[in-house]
């Protein structure tokens, strides 16, 4: 019993710790010299080196990302000069990018994997139509159909798939179905989180569901589990869970916290490779997402992938044109340009891929075409990965 307490003690001790940005921090070794980093995608990419003080240093080969053009590098909002800017201390120079004329236009790619990688693995909040004052499913359905089939995704953590959701898309996916087919509901009301799988690429081995204790939603705050057996390889399986966290970050840290106990008993029974998808609704400097980090020990693939697309934030707003009532309209689509630019320009996002320690990442992408775009309030995005 007092080993229990003294162990139920230390945990609530490091999460404390957690929360008041205290207890993990190292200090950098002053070693006499300077630290260069260019920083690719803010914080999801860099390149460093050391300098001598007030020398010239070089930037790196140019980088390059789908459908954007590279403006330089800049120390805050000023652009380096390499011909004259010299450095005095440790520095961290970031990437800024702007739109081409093809940002919107669908990857001709798509479909096309990673060398090396086994699955696929989406995260794709298609918004409720039930809210209020959300577009319809009608037509919003195809443009959800269209990024699927495109992508071709082996599973699919889906976030607000209210029931007209599953009615539309239990009727006409292709060859996926969601795990929970015909049991959509959790304590009687429909689970908004749910999973997808291609039947042609993975066969489903078990399922199950869980709704968050702490600020339990009837509909949102769950958390959705299924194991899936790859076809081509039989005996060769993975786990992939959908969430839905609150909108308020101290009801986040509450759900964080039980999520990463669900994790590791689900861990310790199965002893599978895990994939989180989900809507978090905390971008990566919440209290949530770090607590959520420490306590499982799992990475976000944004952070870990050998390869990128396009890193951006996931969310986004209407600009204010068109109606509500119109889903194809300015209303529903991705902001004006500066609203875009922050964007593109940010790693910070509120929907995550989170992986297991042992799972590598081959590539991390994030779709942002004229239908993706008009499908939700969301970006979906992806990785390619190995088992």
């Amino acid at each position: 019993m007092l080993k229990t307490i003294f162990s139920y003690l230390a945990a609530v001790f490091q999460v404390v710790q957690i929360l008041n940005g205290g207890g993990f921090a190292v200090m950098p070794e002053d070693n006499g010299v300077i630290d260069v980093t260019f920083d690719f995608r803010n914080g999801s990419e860099a390149y460093s080196y050391v300098a001598e003080a007030g020398s010239l240093i070089t930037p790196p080969e140019e980088p390059q990302n789908r459908g954007l053009v590279f403006m330089g590098w800049y120390n805050g909002k000023t652009k380096w000069d390499f011909e004259k800017n010299t450095v005095s201390e440790d520095i961290t120079l970031t990437a800024k990018w702007d739109f081409t004329d093809t940002f919107y236009n669908k990857d001709v790619n798509a479909g096309v994997r990673t060398d090396g990688s086994d699955i696929r693995i989406m995260s794709f909040n298609i918004l409720a139509s039930d809210w209020s004052n959300k577009p319809q499913v009608k037509g919003r359905d195809d443009l959800v159909r269209d990024v699927v089939s495109r992508y071709a995704p082996d599973v699919i953590g889906m976030q607000e798939v209210n029931a007209e959701w599953y009615a539309s898309l239990c009727e006409n996916f292709g060859t996926y179905k969601f795990v929970n087919e015909g049991k959509n509901k959790i304590w009687g009301n429909v689970n908004y989180s749910t999973i997808a799988y291609n039947t042609e690429t993975v066969n489903l081995v078990k399922w199950g569901q869980s709704a968050f204790v702490v600020n339990y939603n009837k509909n949102c705050r769950n958390l959705m589990w299924a194991i899936f057996e790859m076809k081509e390889e039989p005996g060769k399986r993975f786990m992939v869970t959908s969430t839905h966290w609150d909108l308020t970050s101290d009801r986040r840290v509450h759900q964080a916290i039980e999520m990463s106990g669900i994790l590791a008993i689900l861990g310790k029974y199965y002893d599978l490779p895990m994939y989180c998808t989900g809507d978090y609704n905390t971008r990566e400097n919440g209290n949530e997402y770090h607590v959520f980090t420490r306590l499982t020990g799992f990475q976000d693939s944004k952070f870990t992938a050998e390869k990128k697309g396009l890193v951006a934030s996931t969310s986004h707003l209407g600009d204010g044109t068109g109606t509500e009532d119109d889903y194809t309209s300015g209303y529903w689509k991705l902001g004006p340009v500066s609203y875009r630019k922050n964007h593109i320009n940010t790693v910070q996002s509120i929907d995550h891929i989170f992986v297991s320690p042992e799972v590598q990442v081959m590539y991390y992408d994030t779709v942002a075409d004229e239908a993706a775009l008009t499908a939700s309030d969301h970006c979906p995005i992806y990785v390619d990965v190995t088992i």
